[in-house]
């Protein structure tokens, strides 16, 4: 199994707000985008493992997900972390049983933004 699901944040676009001193607005909306994008990933990663889990692991988990079950089946999640990017995936006594969940979290900077 040699796929990678990558996950990348998206171009956030500069909005202008008619009263430019109140950033409260703008900052909440910036946390109102971050919570959105954690959800989501969190969600997909969760999805991705329980697939794995359910299909790839030996023998396959029936029923609840339960961390007996994960422990005694010899799983772990391992994560490599670079300095932008984070890597998770899932081993089973030292083979891989899911896809690599990579995060990107490289910002790509609009040099338009910064003109006036």
């Amino acid at each position: 199994m040699t796929v990678k699901v990558t996950k990348r944040f998206p171009d956030l676009t500069y909005q202008k707000f008619e009263d430019e001193n109140n950033t409260s607005e703008l900052s909440m909306n910036i946390q109102d985008i971050t919570k959105s994008l954690i959800d989501r990933m969190v969600k997909d990663k969760e999805k991705l493992f329980e697939e794995a889990l359910r299909k790839y692991a030996t023998p396959p988990i029936k029923g609840d997900i339960t961390p007996g079950k994960i422990k005694w089946r010899g799983i772990r999640q391992c994560i490599k972390q670079d300095l932008f990017k984070q890597e998770c995936w899932l081993e089973q006594r030292g083979k891989r049983i899911s896809e690599i969940f990579v995060i990107d979290a490289t910002l790509n900077i609009n040099e338009n933004l910064f003109e006036r």
